[in-house]
């Protein structure tokens, strides 16, 4: 089978469309697809009922969940666009009609719903991988749609994010689709090429607003586009003019309540529009540029990323129209967002793909220098070099999203180990997930109270004056907020002056770990050292209030 599929990887001499359409092809397209859907669907109901990605849970389930309570299609909410969320409203209607056939996606299965938003990023997410394929072919040649789709299945960052509820992977996935549409207007410049271009990335931007400079890319395809003899200046307009109007209409299909709802769409669009001009809390202080730089190193893998680098040059001398091309959404991307200091791994998302097609370009010609006899080894070789590192990665995650979260275990053993009816402070992000719920049975009838900031904290004091017998704290406040907020004093407090009852690390052996934003979900950062996903969560009895 190996043989077989380097032999096809190494075959790149038919165009296209004709070699898309070889059986051999087909099968191992195939196969790339099934790796990258087992990839996303490998613990895919990590936490759950619990919710720990506070995006999935606040910002999209919780608002589909009252849109089919209440029936009223309004999101109030413009931060983001709806498209995704009316995606995962639309299954959980669903679901209430068919009901127990449902199974899992049963509405009456508690934390079904964030099953059905994980389960659409991980679907899009492979879809991204079959239309990374198409688009390859359409540019460079099936060779490298082949490398460049196995480098997107396997890719570490898309696979972690493929298993969030959020619009980051659906939106790439639609951005892909336009991409790909315009692509074949290049070489094949009908109206209908144009309808779907726009249409696609219209329905893009309605799932995520960044993904809107894809009519950047669709104006380069319009202008590198073979044009029919006797097309006149009002033909190009009217061509461009059909395009916006399509993305239009394939934006309000998503948003519509950007127009029925304006007086609540452009505060909230401006509002997330400024989001971007201050570093989050707990953000790494490097230079923005490192940051993405570090993350693809991690995110799609070191020799990934140096083939891709170098397969930028080689794609600007043997195709620098198709590279001009496929340049123009991410370097205007990069152009809006590096010069602001906010930075989450998902931001570079969409430079993986583009990445990943660079990398297989570099990969093909390489193969094509060794001897007929040889290629299929040296091909074989490539591609398990290529994604080594990814697929480590993607198995070492994997194996921590079965694991139970140090939440879960910290709640439990409040539960069965405190006294009945004891007065318990509970930090943010300690005994409940972002929903601040928990599904431990309250079988110790506590009486429970968070604590959000420890202003003022100067000794134990401030909590027992306050009738508090235990402290239960989290690593993740402490770690990520302001020091104005006091809550890393109260943690120093509590070491010295109250006794540690019980403590649930994430790293082996129950050891802490270094702190990263991009670990509060699940980990991306030191994969290696966890045992289990989690902040380190700790309970401290305060002694002298019995």
């Amino acid at each position: 089978m190996l043989h077989f599929a380097a032999r096809r990887f190494s075959n790149t001499g038919l165009p296209p469309r004709a070699a898309a359409s070889r059986p051999g092809t087909a099968v191992l397209v195939g196969a790339i697809l099934a790796l990258a859907l087992g990839l996303r669907l490998w613990g895919l109901s990590w936490g759950l009922p619990w919710a720990f990605h506070f995006d999935e849970a606040v910002n999209y389930v919780q608002r589909a969940e009252r849109m089919v309570r209440s029936g009223d299609l309004d999101p109030r909410y413009f931060q983001n666009p709806s498209l995704f969320t009316y995606l995962i409203a639309g299954e959980l209607a669903l679901s209430r009609r068919i009901g127990p056939l449902s199974g899992p996606f049963s509405a009456r299965e508690v934390g079904s719903a964030n099953l059905w938003a994980r389960l659409d990023s991980a679907l899009m997410g492979t879809a991204s991988v079959a239309v990374l394929f198409a688009l390859g072919g359409e540019l460079y040649g099936r060779g490298v749609g082949l490398f460049g789709a196995l480098l997107l299945a396997a890719s570490f960052l898309h696979v972690r994010d493929s298993h969030y509820g959020t619009n980051d992977v659906p939106s790439i996935a639609l951005l892909l689709l336009s991409l790909y549409f315009q692509a074949r207007l290049i070489r094949r410049p009908g109206r209908s090429w144009y309808v779907l271009a726009g249409l696609a990335g219209g329905l893009a931007t309605s799932t995520k607003y960044s993904m809107g400079f894809f009519f950047v890319s669709l104006l380069v395809a319009h202008w590198l586009r073979k044009r029919p003899s006797g097309c006149r200046a009002w033909d190009d307009a009217g061509l461009v003019a059909l395009a916006g109007l399509s993305g239009l209409a394939g934006y309000l299909i998503g948003t519509p309540y950007t127009v029925l709802d304006f007086a609540r769409f452009w505060p909230g669009f401006l509002n997330q529009y400024h989001l971007g001009d201050q570093a989050w809390y707990g953000q790494s202080p490097e230079p923005i540029a490192l940051l993405y730089l570090t993350t693809l190193l991690h995110g799609l893998g070191a020799l990934p990323l140096a083939l891709g680098l170098v397969g930028l040059g080689l794609a600007w001398r043997a195709r620098p129209a198709q590279t001009v091309f496929l340049l123009a959404f991410p370097v205007v991307y990069l152009s809006f967002l590096m010069p602001k200091p906010l930075f989450f791994a998902r931001f570079t998302l969409p430079l993986v793909p583009v990445l990943c097609l660079l990398a297989a370009l570099t990969a093909v010609k390489i193969a094509g220098k060794v001897r007929a006899a040889w290629r299929p080894g040296i091909v074989a070789a490539l591609a398990a070099a290529l994604v080594a590192q990814s697929i480590a990665n993607d198995l070492a995650h994997s194996r921590l999203l079965l694991q139970t979260d140090t939440r879960v275990l910290a709640s439990q053993w409040v539960q069965n180990n405190l006294p009945r009816g004891s007065r318990v402070w509970v930090e943010d992000w300690a005994v409940y997930d972002v929903s601040g719920r928990s599904y431990t049975p309250r079988a110790a009838e506590l009486r429970l109270q968070r604590f959000e900031d420890a202003v003022g904290i100067e000794d134990a004091r401030y909590f027992t004056a306050r009738d508090a017998q235990y402290v239960v704290t989290s690593s993740f406040p402490e770690e990520s907020l302001p020091q104005e907020w006091g809550l890393q004093r109260a943690h120093h407090v509590l070491a010295e002056q109250a006794k540690l009852a019980a403590r649930f690390g994430p790293g082996l052996g129950g050891r802490d770990v270094p702190f990263s934003v991009e670990n509060m979900n699940t980990p991306f950062w030191s994969l290696q050292q966890y045992e289990r996903p989690g902040p380190t969560v700790e309970v401290y009895w305060l002694t002298n209030n019995p």
